[in-house]
């Protein structure tokens, strides 16, 4: 929600793990929409090792997944292996 910080932890899940949100930009390009068809409420995107603001791969990477230390927002690849579903965002 716009104005609220939302701290996530999961015990035993390592930080090389990306969660799966079900958001997907598959459609429309950088229009991230979940599986009801509604955006995000907010955006929380991180960067990529290079320094590099996400979204950030354009038509090759169009799922959202949460994951490293901070839990930011990344595009990866919707096949992408090293991911954990997240029942409701």
């Amino acid at each position: 929600m716009p104005g609220t910080e939302i701290i996530l932890k999961f015990p035993g899940i390592p930080n090389s793990k990306l969660i799966w949100t079900s958001y997907t930009d598959e459609e429309e390009e950088g229009v991230f929409l979940n599986l009801f068809g509604r955006p995000p409420q907010w955006e929380n995107w991180g960067q990529t090792l290079s320094g590099q603001r996400e979204p950030n791969k354009g038509r090759a990477e169009n799922c959202l997944a949460v994951g490293g230390d901070d839990f930011l927002w990344h595009d990866v690849r919707c096949e992408a292996r090293n991911r954990l579903p997240l029942c409701m965002f």
